[in-house]
């Protein structure tokens, strides 16, 4: 995430985020972090621009997949 902060980018995909009780952790609590609630998740989405509205699509989503859908405010 430092790399992303550095970087300035507002949207972060996460591979193999490092999870504690089916949750992502070591994450600046400042972002907004979308994961599934299912099992071990393996993919993440983090909005680090609190200007984008983001909102997660739970049909859509599994372990594998994390489907936000992003709106500029």
């Amino acid at each position: 995430m430092e790399l992303t902060e550095k970087e300035g980018n507002d949207v972060a995909f996460i591979q193999e985020p490092y999870t504690v009780n089916k949750r992502a952790v070591g994450i600046i609590k400042m972002y907004r972090i979308f994961t599934s609630s299912a099992c071990r998740c393996r993919t993440a989405t983090g909005v680090t621009n609190k200007r984008i509205d983001a909102l997660l699509t739970k049909e859509a989503t599994d372990k594998d997949t994390v489907v936000v859908e992003l709106i500029p405010i």
